[in-house]
């Protein structure tokens, strides 16, 4: 699986991004990503 994840630059925009990436990783290790951000 590939994920793109784009967010802003403040916290409000990552770590969200960052919730929704850590429990994908969980359910697809081998999961390929992109961070994108501003």
């Amino acid at each position: 699986m590939r994920l793109l994840i784009c967010a802003g630059g403040t916290g409000g925009g990552v770590y969200p991004a960052l919730a929704v990436y850590e429990a994908l990783k969980n359910r697809h290790p081998n999961v390929e990503t992109l961070w994108v951000g501003g």
